[in-house]
């Protein structure tokens, strides 16, 4: 067995624990600002310690209203492949919150949790999604309620659309895919059925280069829109998306830096602009 397989394993756990110390021992001590970025730094490592880096067709950009991000669902590595690149808060099913060691992170870092299994819950935690819309900061969802291979696109769920509605925020539909180096897609990284989060990590220990790319899609409007529409616009979009062609990434692009600046400014996300 490859010595470089248990060392991916070894490093994602020793990253782990530091971000543990970093969010209760340096957090308290930072503004918003610095926060964000060190998320956005902590999630790129998190990404390069298992070989993958990150290609955007459509790229974030700076300045701007909050939005409701919309993206279909494959891996854990979602949330990092997002946070590496965007500033906003995650939904996250009620399991998350109860894994060992990453529940507490998650909790610590203003994961949002719903238990699926109860329809109440849904209703409050939309208010609560459409409570970070007003006040300027961006919220993440992953409709799908499961995570697939990334060949498709399973129905949407509309019942946290309503906070979009009720905030009258855009809807940013965002489209993840994971490839391999020749364009093929890779399903390494895909977290489906019953497997645990370990074997998860191993198969990605196991895996050579991967590329996740992120494609940040036209917006819609919410003024007029019920969340059924909404919800039914924005899986249209990400479906016709993930049946295209593996883009072509410039090869200048294809090495993730990670920056030694944890300080650094890490731009909003402005839905207008595209």
């Amino acid at each position: 067995m490859p010595l470089w397989r248990p060392f991916r394993l070894a490093c994602a756990a020793a990253h782990v624990f530091g971000a543990l110390l970093r969010v209760w021992f340096v957090f308290p001590w930072c503004g918003p600002s610095k926060q964000r970025t060190q998320i956005a730094n902590w999630s790129r490592a998190t990404l390069d310690i298992f070989g993958l880096r990150t290609e955007m067709s459509i790229q974030p950009s700076g300045g701007g209203d909050a939005c409701l991000m919309v993206a279909n669902h494959v891996s854990w590595l979602d949330v990092f492949a997002i946070w590496s690149q965007t500033d906003t808060t995650f939904v996250a099913k009620s399991e998350v919150g109860r894994w060992p060691v990453i529940g507490s992170l998650a909790q610590r870092l203003g994961v949002i949790f719903i238990d699926r299994s109860k329809r109440s819950d849904a209703l409050s935690v939309s208010r609560e999604i459409a409570s970070c819309l007003r006040q300027g900061r961006s919220v993440c969802i992953f409709p799908e309620g499961t995570s697939t291979h990334g060949r498709e696109v399973q129905r949407f769920q509309s019942a946290l659309f309503q906070s979009a509605v009720e905030a009258n925020v855009a809807i940013q539909p965002i489209a993840i895919r994971y490839f391999r180096e020749t364009g093929a897609l890779s399903t390494e990284a895909a977290f489906t059925g019953e497997m645990s989060l370990v074997q998860s990590m191993w198969q990605l220990a196991c895996a050579k280069s991967i590329i996740v790319d992120i494609d940040y899609l036209a917006p819609i409007a919410s003024t007029g829109l019920g969340r059924r529409d909404l919800a039914s616009e924005a899986r249209a979009a990400i479906e016709r998306r993930l049946r295209e062609p593996a883009p072509v990434w410039p090869q200048a692009a294809n090495v993730l830096e990670l920056t030694d600046d944890l300080f650094a400014e890490v731009p909003s996300f402005d839905p207008a602009v595209h």
